[in-house]
């Protein structure tokens, strides 16, 4: 995976359905990424991380944080 192909912020990720995402990524849908390809990406790219809270219901936030690897 070039990293110029991830983080080009016009890429259309939602859009995509999962073949051509993963297809994209240069991953495998069965068996995700090596050990070695894993610890490349983290070495180029970093953590993936999301932070978000969202509204709940009954008016409480909801903290959403997930990590990536």
């Amino acid at each position: 995976m070039t990293d110029e192909a991830e983080r080009k912020p016009d890429t259309k990720w939602h859009s995509m359905d999962a073949a051509e995402a993963v297809k994209k990524l240069e991953s495998d849908h069965e068996k995700g990424l090596s050990a070695d390809e894993v610890q490349r990406r983290l070495e180029l790219f970093g953590r993936s991380t999301s932070s978000v809270n969202y509204p709940a219901k009954n008016g409480n936030m909801v903290h959403a944080y997930s990590v990536c690897v």
